[in-house]
């Protein structure tokens, strides 16, 4: 399992979100996400899916820090439709 904190850190601030602005969105203090970045504590199973959807990834990626490839929507609609016509 990677840096959970480090990862959190790293979304946060890819997504120009302050320790404050996280904290609001998961209904918790700056001095808990500030803990959870440090490494100080761990955010329980209950808090990982607020993290996640606040900071638009998945649970997944906050445990690992790896990012799954998302798929071309394009691609998507072209499957699709050639499935349809078979």
């Amino acid at each position: 399992m990677g840096d959970i904190g480090k990862n959190i850190r790293q979304q946060r601030i890819q997504k120009n979100m302050t320790q404050d602005d996280l904290a609001a969105r998961i209904h918790a203090t700056r001095q808990t996400v500030s803990n959870y970045e440090t490494g100080r504590s761990r955010p329980d199973v209950d808090t990982l899916p607020l993290l996640a959807k606040a900071l638009e990834c998945d649970v997944e990626q906050l445990l690992s820090g790896k990012t799954r490839p998302r798929p071309d929507p394009q691609l998507l609609r072209r499957l699709i439709v050639g499935l349809c016509l078979l």
